[in-house]
């Protein structure tokens, strides 16, 4: 299992703690692991590359620049360690994909122990359900999610609802991952890494949420957070009914390989 963190702007401490944390969850302590650092911050005088690469457990820190929050980070090691025709994908069987911080940690803690050697996606914040973009509980409409879904799902977006998810914290298969084509994952990342003048930071000037909008805050990037489960081909509506933040539920909380 890899446990992949994204980085940028946390207390040493803080960050340690966190990182020993997820490791030493029981559904963690199953696998053999390893713990791959993405940082983004860059500013030597509040926290040094040494200092990171000191912490107990990890094994590799990877520099990037602050360009496409998390998302561009997890795009990032996907596309690392896809593979190609003259060297195989290094992925792991699962990947946990996390932030510096865990956010909504009590629906988190509801499904650490979910996982088995059958989970092909699970996400660790709250499902919910959206309509091509638009958030069925009231919280924003993200038109590139249309997008998104005709990209990874080859077919138009459907009036039917999806299943999305909020936080941009998640366990997937490699199978899952490896189901899409590398240049997919290529494109977006592109997309969202994309400079100042690019047209797709024209987009969500009206989004305040973690300040304005730009490469390191793309408008994009809240999208993706979203798209998780259509990129991995967990669609299924009916989840985020089944699957409350307060449920218990292996069957029926997550989306299993074949």
């Amino acid at each position: 299992m890899d446990l992949v963190f994204s980085h940028f702007n946390e207390d040493l401490e803080v960050f340690a703690d966190h990182i020993h944390a997820i490791k030493n969850l029981s559904m963690v302590q199953k696998h053999k692991t390893r713990v791959i650092v993405y940082t983004k911050d860059t500013e030597e005088d509040y926290v040094s590359l040494k200092g990171l690469r000191s912490i107990t457990g990890v094994d590799e820190v990877v520099v990037l620049p602050n360009f496409g929050r998390e998302g561009g980070t997890y795009l990032t090691h996907i596309v690392r360690h896809y593979g190609s025709d003259d060297k195989p994908s290094d992925l792991a069987d699962l990947t946990l994909f996390l932030q510096h911080h865990l956010a909504w940690h009590w629906v988190a803690g509801m499904r650490w122990d979910l996982v088995d050697s059958r989970t092909g996606f699970l996400a660790l914040g709250p499902y919910i359900k959206t309509d091509c973009g638009v958030d069925t509980t009231g919280n924003g409409e993200f038109p590139r999610m249309r997008d998104i879904y005709s990209m990874f799902r080859e077919e138009f977006c459907p009036p039917t609802l999806q299943l999305s998810a909020w936080a941009g914290q998640f366990i997937v298969s490699r199978n899952r991952i490896l189901a899409n084509s590398l240049s997919k994952y290529e494109t977006l990342l592109n997309t969202l890494q994309a400079p100042m003048h690019h047209w797709v930071h024209d987009e969500g000037a009206y989004f305040a949420y973690h300040g304005s909008v730009g490469p390191s805050n793309p408008f994009l990037g809240h999208a993706l957070e979203r798209s998780w489960p259509t990129i991995f081909n967990c669609t299924d509506p009916r989840i985020a009914d089944l699957c409350k933040d307060d449920t218990y539920d292996k069957e029926n909380c997550q989306c299993f390989d074949d």
